[in-house]
């Protein structure tokens, strides 16, 4: 999954539980940059005649890359979050 990181909290109500979650896709975003960065530069290399296309590929590869895994991050991560919420019996830690 692309998330680097994130934060939980839940609260507890009269009839559900709310899940609140901030995360974070500094990582993918990094790779993503260093790759498409890394593109760039042998594309613009003298044996490649690419014309414009040398300079919207990596573009389009780091948009791919970066929007691709946080939609799909963000598609599967609630769902992920209430299967592991259900059919769990809670606990209070004092």
């Amino acid at each position: 999954m692309p998330i680097s990181w994130g934060r939980l909290s839940a609260e507890a109500g009269p009839d559900c539980v709310r899940v609140h979650y901030d995360i974070t896709f500094l990582e993918v975003v990094v790779f993503a940059t260093f790759g498409a960065g890394f593109l760039a530069v042998m594309l613009c290399l003298p044996a490649s005649d690419l014309g414009a296309m040398r300079y919207v590929f990596p573009i389009v590869a780091w948009a791919w890359l970066v929007g691709g895994n946080i939609a799909l991050a963000l598609g599967r991560f609630p769902a992920f979050i209430r299967k592991q919420g259900r059919g769990r019996h809670t606990r209070s830690v004092t």
